[in-house]
């Protein structure tokens, strides 16, 4: 084909308005670097980075339109997308009404355009849908790398004659393979046995393609004795194939060795005449039942207090017991279910309240967590307002904190959950419930459209129950409807967060009421101070509005343990009650007051006895011995607090002879080692491991000295990207940027980092030069790769050095092994 398929054909073709329109979709563009001039936005357009970030927020008529026209590659008219992709029971007007309204949002965000009546496709596409209709790529792209032979080869065994040179070879074989007749009438040649296994496998992917399968069925070509003859029909069927132009391979003779690569083109030339593309270009519509708006905010409002009372209960828990984590770093299923246990809430409302205590910064993180200062300024403010922080913690998560196993049925500790870009969200299921004029009758019909809008999130239904379970939790969706606060959330305005929050929680109350059966009740929210003193003197039962908690006698003996004293603990809790306190809870205090203590419990580590009593009175009173906490228990016992070792040594230092004794007061015998005076072990040959142990300090320093210096490196301050009606008016008039990179560190970049693009090379520089961050793909030292979020960059030598978000510390990077740069978007 002579047409220009390219994105900088295209960028040309566009109007100054639809260039800005373009800019405007598609920030990603004009990020990073400054735009050079179309050439290079051309290149950013094609880059599968940038391409990949519009194709996973397509909804699913986009993607599967998208899928088409890849698949048919140049053969995509059209009349040829009209044929292929499923009808619905749609009349021809309205499903071509309804696939132009597709292609013109494909070229909107700049994924296809149309050259010469045929539909193309931003050649990054390619990078990203690879299977595409699970039929495989295009014959342009499977025969890039073939040599003149055997593309003479290919055209030969399609009938058509071939051109001599490799550049035309390679030109006309989008061509060669749009025509279906052609491929239908060279199939027609084959040998029976070929073309039954050909057309059988062809069925085999379009019914796979149907289903919206990621492969055919794997026990198809399975080696049982059912299938041993199966596998020896592929074999032939695919040299048959390549030897006729139907398969690519770079040699037929031998499959097992080259297999053969059917195009895109051929099998949609021989899936069976009924078969359709899936294409559903209109939204599924939600069943919805009449809900009064009264009853679901009353909800809501009910929600939202009894589970914030709960969680911060559960927080406050951590300021008497601490939580204990596991060697992992999580929160074991088994320390959890005490939580649970002893605040009197679900385990629900524990994960949650861990896991938004934990992002709003209320832990020191050690062995266990502990309340740390911001706890205590959080939990003294009004409910509203620790409601809205608690709120604005969870809406954003990409994970459900609440769920307790994974896919495998396995325990999931609390605080391991990490983001998920394809786990639904509440502000995702908030958008769906906002267009609805009714209530939601079931969540089904409401991930079905979550899938419509988003089809390449591959959405977990298990995530999005437990996240519709927490909003449902937190007052957010009630009865299946949006509540006034999930749209207040949704605007993103936290000040109207906490207003809406102020009409739905009670007002903080000063009343606490004393009864006669030892329990109190706090009628509404109170402060922090009283729910300390409650907490001290008394297990709390409930929470909520009315908040309840009972005394016994085990509760004030923890108190006085504690050391409060019964004197003012009465005078407190007559300050809050404003009155006399019930006689049964002052002789309840007086009665434990009386007999706390009666009984002691001392220290002790070891027991030194003697039948010699003037001896031991002489050992406890001699004073270079007092270190060891001797006391006299009986004329001949003193118990100290310091270990035998150390007792032992203590008394044989000061002269005495004592002896060490087991349990029952037999004599321990001390064994001495009879290895030779000065003998030591041989020292290992550990002259490579030195080495290494020195580079690895080198690598320590070096790490140390840039991670000091990006302390004290001032913070800079961003280079805003030009507007699209700016940009654009430059682009057309060939103007430069206004700010151009560093060309003397372009050109190490460029001989440093020979796979990266000229546009990748820009965008790094562009980063170290800002102190801005880039998304790299790295491959390490065993040829893995990975991508990686890193900022505060540095070029030393032949290394990138800068912080890994990935890794959360300073890392090198070899620039040869970075296989790709993009803008953090």
């Amino acid at each position: 084909m002579s047409e220009d398929r390219s994105a900088r054909a295209w960028l040309d073709s566009r109007s100054d308005d639809q260039l800005q329109e373009l800019l405007a979709i598609r920030p990603d563009l004009h990020q990073g670097a400054p735009v050079v001039d179309l050439d290079d936005l051309a290149r950013r357009l094609e880059h599968p980075m940038s391409v990949s970030s519009v194709v996973m927020n397509l909804p699913r008529p986009a993607v599967e339109l998208l899928e088409a026209v890849t698949a048919l590659d140049v053969g995509a008219t059209s009349e040829r997308l009209l044929e292929l992709l499923d009808t619905g029971g749609r009349d021809r007007d309205e499903q071509s009404q309804l696939l132009l309204h597709w292609i013109e949002i494909l070229e909107v965000v700049g994924l296809a355009w149309e050259v010469a009546g045929r539909h193309v496709v931003n050649p990054g596409v390619h990078r990203i849908v690879v299977n595409p209709l699970l039929m495989g790529s295009p014959a342009r792209l499977l025969t890039q790398d073939l040599t003149v032979d055997v593309l003479k080869q290919l055209y030969a065994g399609l009938g058509v004659p071939a051109p001599p040179r490799k550049a035309e070879l390679l030109a006309g074989i989008g061509a060669l393979y749009a025509d279906g007749s052609r491929i239908r009438q060279t199939l027609a040649k084959a040998p029976e046995e070929v073309m039954e296994t050909l057309a059988a496998h062809a069925a085999d992917v379009a019914a796979a393609s149907k289903r919206g399968d990621e492969a055919l069925d794997e026990d198809h070509y399975a080696w049982t004795p059912s299938r041993q003859g199966q596998y020896q029909r592929d074999i032939t069927m695919r040299r048959w194939a390549s030897q006729h132009g139907l398969a690519v391979t770079d040699s037929y003779y031998s499959y097992a060795y080259a297999p053969a690569q059917f195009p895109a083109e051929v099998l949609l030339a021989l899936v069976p005449p009924s078969y359709r593309a899936p294409f559903h270009p209109r939204p599924p519509q939600i069943p919805t039942t009449e809900v009064s708006p009264v009853q679901t905010e009353r909800a809501s409002a009910a929600a939202v207090t009894e589970a914030v009372a709960a969680m911060t209960a559960v927080l406050e828990s951590t300021l008497r017991t601490p939580v204990q984590r596991l060697k992992s770093g999580g929160v074991g299923a088994r320390e959890i279910k005490r939580l649970s246990k002893a605040v009197g809430v679900g385990v629900a409302e524990v994960r949650l309240a861990l896991e938004l205590g934990a992002r709003c910064g209320f832990f020191d993180w050690t062995d266990e967590l502990r309340p740390s200062g911001e706890f205590e300024q959080w939990r003294r403010q009004s409910a509203a307002e620790r409601a809205g922080d608690l709120l604005r913690a969870w809406w954003p998560l990409r994970f459900p904190p609440t769920r307790e196993r994974d896919e495998d049925g396995m325990a999931l500790p609390a605080l391991t959950g990490s983001d998920n870009a394809y786990a639904p969200t509440a502000p995702q299921l908030a958008v769906v419930l906002q267009t609805l004029d009714g209530a939601a009758t079931s969540l089904e019909p409401v991930l079905e459209l979550l899938g419509w809008n988003r089809p390449m999130d591959q959405l977990s239904a298990d995530d999005a129950r437990h996240t519709w379970d927490e909003a449902a939790l937190l007052g957010v969706i009630r009865d299946g409807r949006l509540t006034d606060l999930g749209r207040t959330l949704l605007t993103g305005e936290q000040d109207q967060v906490v207003e809406q929050l102020r009409t739905l929680l009670p007002a903080e109350s000063q009343d606490v009421l004393f009864g006669s059966d030892l329990t109190i009740v706090v009628p509404g929210s109170t402060g922090a101070a009283v729910v300390d003193l409650l907490d001290a003197l008394a297990v709390r039962e409930s929470h909520g509005v009315g908040a309840t908690w009972r005394v016994s006698e085990a509760s004030v003996r923890d108190a006085l343990d504690h050391g409060y004293t019964v004197d003012a603990l009465l005078s407190e809790l007559r300050e809050v009650a404003g009155k006399a306190l019930p006689q049964p809870l002052e002789y309840l205090l007086r009665d434990v007051d009386r007999r706390h203590g009666v009984i002691g419990v001392r220290p002790a580590s070891c027991v030194v006895v003697s039948q010699d009593e003037g001896l031991l009175a002489e050992v406890a009173a001699t004073k270079v011995l007092r270190p060891l906490g001797l006391t006299a228990v009986a004329p001949t016992v003193l118990v100290g607090t310091a270990d035998r070792a150390t007792t032992l040594a203590a008394l044989r230092k000061a002269g005495y002879l004592p002896v060490e004794q087991d349990s029952d007061g037999s004599r321990t015998v001390e064994l001495r080692s009879r290895g030779p005076v000065g003998e030591r072990a041989a020292a290992p040959d550990d002259v490579d491991a030195l080495s290494d142990e020195e580079f690895n300090v080198l690598m320590e320093r070096e790490l140390a000295a840039q991670r000091q210096r990006l302390k004290g490196r001032a913070p800079s301050v961003p280079r805003l990207p030009e507007e699209p009606a700016e940009l654009v008016s430059r682009l057309r008039s060939g103007g430069r940027p206004s700010h151009e990179v560093d060309q003397s560190v372009l050109s190490l970049v460029e001989q440093l980092a020979p796979r990266l693009r000229p546009d990748e090379q820009r965008h790094l520089v562009s980063a170290v030069a800002s102190d801005g961050s880039v998304v790299i793909r790295y491959r390490n030292e065993s040829g893995n790769e990975s991508e990686r979020k890193v900022s505060d960059l540095d070029l030393s030598g032949a290394y990138l050095t800068g912080y890994c978000h990935l890794r959360q510390d300073v890392r090198f990077f070899r620039l040869d092994r970075i296989t790709m740069v993009a803008p953090v978007t």
